[in-house]
């Protein structure tokens, strides 16, 4: 018996396929396509008169042309409900040549004893455009977190060494000049050092920030009055020059 797409108009499930939002296909154990709804028209752009008794290897890339017919007796073999192109590429061919990027679910039925293979496809072709940007953008972060760590380490390394001779020549003029100094003018030389050590804080932090994505957080209680402290000393010159006045 040969079934034609007249032969579908009265099949219980028509009204379903026809229904339906993705493209459905109906196609006979040599391939040949013998029911289409109108989603198909609108996804490959073909009318339905352009499909029908057309081997459904039309709508397949001509990359993939010759294993198809492979893939499709391998389906009748073991003719269960699957779902195919998940985790891999798949690619569907439109009348104006266009490949767009499908999943498709296959299906076997019978009628009036004959077998045949329902399609449903589905255009992800969005979805891939949206996961190939996401995966460009986590490289261009992952790129510029490596920058962001290089410039810290010579950064970190660059300003460390100038703190360190500050801190060793206070120390120097402390110890040389411990008799000529004034308490005032030790106070000051308090706040220098006092000042770098806070700077070589400073940049320590900052590097260990530049390297969260490649070590475990380590969270911890903190006491924020200490924090607000820290802050307003190290912003103490900024803040006298201003006028700014604080209330806490």
């Amino acid at each position: 018996m040969n079934i034609t797409r007249k032969d579908f108009e009265d099949i219980p499930f028509k009204t379903a396929l026809e229904a339906a939002p993705n493209a459905m296909i109906i196609t006979n154990d040599k391939g040949i396509i013998v029911f289409i709804n109108k989603q198909t028209e609108l996804l490959f752009g073909y009318s339905e008169d352009e499909l029908l008794g057309k081997s459904i290897e039309i709508l397949v890339p001509p990359a993939y042309r010759d294993q198809h017919p492979k893939d499709r007796g391998q389906f009748y073999n073991k003719p269960t409900p699957r779902k195919t192109g998940i985790g891999r590429d798949l690619h569907g061919l439109r009348k104006d040549l266009k490949e767009i990027a499908v999943e498709i679910g296959l299906a076997p039925i019978e009628l009036s004893g004959e077998k045949f293979v329902i399609s449903s496809i589905i255009d992800i072709s969005a979805r891939v455009k949206a996961e190939k940007n996401l995966k460009d953008k986590s490289i261009e972060l992952e790129k510029s977190n490596a920058e962001l760590e290089q410039f810290a380490y010579i950064a970190s390394h660059d300003l460390q060494a100038p703190l360190r001779h500050i801190t060793s020549y206070v120390q120097l003029l402390n110890k040389e000049l411990e008799d000529q100094l004034s308490d005032k003018t030790k106070q000051w030389m308090g706040f220098v050092t006092a000042g770098a050590k806070r700077m070589q804080e400073l940049i320590n932090g900052l590097l260990s920030f530049s390297r969260l994505s490649r070590v475990e957080i380590d969270f911890k209680l903190l006491n924020f009055n200490q924090i607000v402290e820290d802050s307003l000393l190290n912003l103490s010159q900024s803040i006298k020059e201003s006028g700014v006045i604080f209330k806490i």
